[in-house]
């Protein structure tokens, strides 16, 4: 019998999703493609997940919890900033454009904002 090598991702993300479905379809892309993923709902869980674990990249989709995945990625440069770390890159997620939500998203340090059309395999 041969022993199956398992593939550690090199990437590690972490995704605040608080809908299954798009944590699903979100999980079959990321992982298809190589990268490790994790998962919580948006706010206080995922800056606590952070605060334990370094992630080379956060999604944060906000079609449902806008205000607390906005307080989430505040919550995320101030640590950074107390510990002294560098940034880590911050993308929200969003259903739908929102006029005005790209300015306010990098204002408050996110570095970038993408509508999705993410559906569900």
């Amino acid at each position: 019998m041969t022993a199956t090598r398992r593939r550690v991702p090199m990437v590690w993300i972490l995704l605040a999703c608080d809908r299954n479905e798009r944590q699903d379809a979100f999980q079959a892309i990321l992982e298809g493609a190589g990268f490790g993923v994790e998962f919580t709902d948006n706010g206080e869980p995922t800056v606590s997940r952070a605060k334990e674990q370094h992630y080379d990249l956060i999604l944060l989709d906000l079609q449902a919890q806008i205000t607390e995945g906005l307080r989430a990625a505040a919550a995320f440069r101030e640590l950074e900033e107390r510990r002294g770390q560098l940034e880590t890159p911050i993308m929200a997620i969003l259903g739908r454009s929102v006029s005005g939500s790209e300015q306010y998203c990098l204002t408050l340090g996110r570095s970038e904002e993408h509508p999705s059309e993410l559906q569900s395999p």
